[in-house]
């Protein structure tokens, strides 16, 4: 039994020989034939069956023999917003329904004004819109919110005025029967 164990040694070393001279030539890598030699070691000669050992493979080997598994096919495969990141499931056609409706960065317009903004942004719009509908505090007449500025400063008949002659204050409504009748109106002589 010795000399079986000093036969096994030596034919060890002269394996190992034979590896680290083909790595010189450009076989293998050293590494995956010393994991071989040592594989074999682990192995021993034979099971007590009398079989011999099945060669190892490396597992870089025995990975490229094995063909890889077929893909899986995807249930329900979703999409993913580009503008708001929102995972839409269901495909194309939920997708175009997302874009279309239900994204909250799609582009609308307003209504009122036209002015295009984030559909997130149109719910609180209405509230800062230059065209949004506002009521005038003095005659109850509706006007846009960017022309109510010249609406109360020009047209509102129920604005208190001041006379541009004379002292006189009154409605807008009243402004041209005082006008009739001014004592400081400038009037311009016709001879």
């Amino acid at each position: 039994a010795e000399g079986a164990q000093k036969s096994g040694s030596t034919d060890l070393l002269r394996e190992l020989a034979e590896v680290l001279e083909a790595d010189s030539e450009g076989g293998e890598s050293a590494g995956e034939q010393e994991e071989g030699v040592v594989q074999a070691k682990i192995a021993g000669p034979a099971d007590s069956r009398g079989d011999q050992t099945q060669p190892r493979v490396s597992p870089k080997s025995a990975a490229a023999a094995e063909p890889p598994p077929p893909p899986q096919p995807v249930q329900d495969a979703g999409m993913r917003c580009k503008k708001c990141g929102f995972d839409i499931p269901g495909g194309k056609k939920a997708s175009k329904r997302h874009m279309k409706s239900e994204c909250p960065k799609r582009q609308v317009e307003c209504p009122d004004c036209e002015e295009r903004m984030w559909a997130m942004s149109l719910e609180a719009h209405p509230s800062k819109c230059r065209m949004r509908r506002q009521t005038c505090p003095h005659c109850d007449e509706e006007v846009t919110a960017e022309g109510m500025r010249a609406h109360v400063a020009e047209e509102c008949l129920q604005v208190e005025v001041e006379c541009e002659y004379c002292k006189w204050s009154g409605l807008r409504l009243h402004l041209d029967e005082h006008w009739e009748t001014c004592p400081r109106k400038e009037v311009f002589c016709d001879h």
